[in-house]
């Protein structure tokens, strides 16, 4: 059977209909209480968060300068925030039913998929490879515990790997997706300036903001203005695909409007 042939415009037709290459999926980097949380009430709806920051849910429940809480039946939480360090759950329970929601073909239906944050997110993580491994140790009352504890160097690329997949998962969704993460200080020389990159460990700070699409900081100012950063300015490593020639280095927090500007869908799924 001889396969039809596609003109250019027809395979670049195919190419714009992909759900994944019409979404916005990227990083929302910032310090803590900077109101990256908050930005999710911009964002279209329905809603599912995997909150890992402890007490980070309270942000989508209460009212605030950025807007009203989340109505309950436009928003669902997978709940990871109490982990505990001696017999961590928190990271299967979101793999069970972030696969779940991927089986039964729910992400069409959402709007946006958010991960809070991906700095806590590591540590449950870490915990359960420490974990199956047999490295969490209570006490440590000698030294051969201490050297027992903790993650090994075998460990460090299992951690690499399981992220650079779930970055890869969570960009492949047909709908946005927004990883929420925080801030950590280094010194770049070649820049010769302090530069502001994401808090994860080894590798990871870097390979992550590498596979996905877009990189924002978000900032305050004096008057308290919420402005995404989306260019690499002022010793942040911000980038852009999808707003390329139509998004200011500087925007306002609003997803929304970040979105319209990209030419991506705003509205809400219903």
């Amino acid at each position: 059977m001889e396969t039809k042939k596609l003109s250019f415009a027809e395979m670049q037709g195919l190419l714009e209909k992909a759900e994944t290459q019409n979404r916005w999926h990227g990083l929302i980097i910032g310090d803590k209480g900077v109101g990256k949380t908050s930005l999710l009430k911009t964002a279209p709806r329905p809603i599912v968060v995997a909150s890992f920051d402890p007490g980070g849910l309270l942000a989508l429940s209460r009212d605030d300068a950025v807007g009203p809480a989340i109505p309950e039946d436009q928003i669902m939480v997978i709940n990871c925030e109490n982990d505990d360090y001696l017999d961590p759950k928190a990271y299967l329970y979101f793999e069970r039913q972030f696969k779940e929601l991927r089986k039964n073909d729910i992400f069409p239906h959402i709007g946006t998929f958010a991960l809070s944050s991906i700095t806590t997110f590591a540590q449950s993580l870490m915990w359960q490879i420490m974990k199956k491994e047999n490295r969490i140790i209570a006490g440590m009352d000698r030294a051969s515990d201490q050297k027992k504890q903790g993650m090994q160097m075998a460990d460090w690329g299992t951690l690499n790997t399981m992220f650079q997949w779930w970055s890869r998962a969570i960009s492949a969704l047909p709908c946005h997706t927004i990883m929420e993460g925080h801030i950590a200080r280094n010194y770049d020389e070649v820049q010769m300036t302090h530069v502001k990159t994401l808090m994860l460990p080894g590798a990871s700070k870097d390979n992550v903001p590498n596979i996905v699409p877009e990189v924002y900081y978000m900032s305050v100012d004096n008057k308290g203005n919420r402005q995404l950063l989306t260019n690499y300015t002022k010793g942040f490593k911000a980038s852009t695909k999808f707003g390329a020639g139509c998004l200011a280095d500087e925007e306002p927090a609003d997803f929304r409007g970040i979105l319209q500007k990209c030419g991506l869908p705003h509205e809400d799924v219903v």
